[in-house]
């Protein structure tokens, strides 16, 4: 295949070097295995504070919880012998020096970098609550954490989440099949309140509740009490909840110390464009750390928190870096498995909008967002796996722009893939 990785930068021999890539989750990973796919030459540098390989994490708030896996999945093993790869697990950046592109590392050692690519992730939100470092409060983002609250929940007892979002709700699932008490505690009035519609939340509600979860809407916690270690949370209200574990599910904050450090313009996510490039030349940004800039390209854009954008990020950049400069123009989808529930959305976030089908349908109910005339976003939960046809089938439409009527998508007769081809 020869040498040809894109000098896209500016500046003296900007190519040089390896490709360095901060973070071994889907997005670093990705990017990774795209340019050892594409180029013979090719010489990529992988760094991951945690102590593994590169894996699936979308199984630790599922099967890895429940005990159906003993370990999250490698992503990419064959990988791992390719001699054209350094995968440095264990190893966390102190610091970028932009100017030269140099990483400081923790043992005090430097590295240079040909390209840099700042796929850091996001950390998940705690909340300032007395007790929060007691011994039993979980936060589940990475491997680690979440096979000791694997083992913590064989034990049985009461868990009680904090959140009632998709980690949240996934947690609550888990353990309510390996036994478990569960209580679900939301400071909002409902459920899923940046994911979903209120007629598909309810509907997720009801089958938690069905499932026997307790969810409690508009309690606010102000204390985990007990000892050394945690043993109930105290509500505003004046109640405490005993407990034997705590899951802090309230979110993900982007992880941009580097970049702000580095001087890289930073606003709720590493501000990028869209081939990937910061505002610093010969430095990109892919993964839950970035948020796009605007279409006008000023001030900040979406920013996702999901699996399968940050594949598709990383194979898009890597293939830019071979040469391919183009725009990314992926529609975002995410998915949930909970109970016998699929929840699917795609686009922009969806609360309220047209309504297809029906949830006592095998393919479920979907909820479109719509907009002088083009879908926006979908939003879909289903028993079974029936919503992905409605919510996939949009997806061509979203990223065309396809014109429509609020009719046609509510039609479950409408073939909504065809539709997108036809007026294209």
């Amino acid at each position: 295949m020869g040498s040809n990785l894109m000098d896209a930068t500016t500046g003296p021999d900007a190519a040089d070097g390896p490709v360095v890539i901060i973070g071994g989750g889907p997005a670093g990973a990705t990017l990774a295995r795209t340019l050892l796919a594409g180029e013979d030459d090719v010489s990529v540098v992988l760094l991951t504070a945690e102590p593994d390989a590169p894996y699936d994490r979308t199984h630790l708030s599922k099967s890895v919880l429940t005990g159906e896996r003993e370990a999250p999945p490698s992503l990419y093993p064959d990988d791992l012998d390719d001699p054209r790869l350094d995968l440095r697990t264990g190893t966390e950046v102190v610091a970028v020096d932009a100017a030269s592109r140099t990483l400081t590392l923790a043992d005090g050692d430097p590295l240079a970098c040909g390209r840099l690519v700042l796929a850091t992730g996001a950390s998940p939100r705690s909340l300032p609550l007395p007790g929060i470092e007691r011994s039993g409060v979980h936060l589940v983002r990475e491997r680690v954490a979440a096979l000791e609250l694997r083992d913590a929940l064989a034990g049985g007892g009461h868990l009680v989440v904090l959140g009632g979002g998709l980690i949240g709700l996934e947690v609550a699932a888990a353990a309510r099949q390996r036994g478990c008490e569960v209580t679900v505690l939301e400071v909002a009035a409902r459920l899923l309140g940046r994911v979903l519609p209120a007629i598909l939340a309810d509907h997720v509600q009801a089958v938690h509740r069905d499932h026997g979860t307790t969810i409690e809407l508009g309690v606010r916690p102000t204390e985990l009490t007990g000892e050394a270690r945690v043993a109930g949370v105290r509500l505003a209200d004046g109640r405490e909840l005993a407990a034997d574990h705590v899951v802090v599910a309230v979110g993900a904050a982007p992880r941009t110390q580097l970049a702000v450090d580095a001087g890289i313009e930073v606003e709720d996510g590493i501000l990028v464009d869209d081939r990937f490039r910061t505002s610093v030349p010969g430095i990109y940004a892919i993964g839950d750390a970035v948020r796009f800039r605007a279409c006008d390209g000023d001030g900040p854009g979406l920013r996702t928190e999901a699996w399968t954008p940050a594949l598709a990020m990383g194979q898009h950049l890597g293939r830019n870096l071979l040469g391919a400069d183009e725009a990314y123009a992926e529609v975002p989808w995410m998915w949930s498995d909970q109970h016998d529930l699929t929840i699917q959305a795609a686009g922009s976030p969806v609360l309220d909008g047209v309504q297809r089908g029906e949830l006592s349908a095998s393919t479920g109910m979907a909820v479109f967002g719509l907009a002088d005339g083009r879908v926006t976003g979908v939003a879909g939960v289903s028993e079974g796996r029936g919503i992905g046809r409605t919510v996939r089938g949009a997806m061509p439409m979203i990223a065309q722009a396809t014109p429509v009527t609020a009719d046609e998508l509510a039609d479950p007769d409408v073939d909504l893939r065809r539709l997108a081809r036809e007026r294209s």
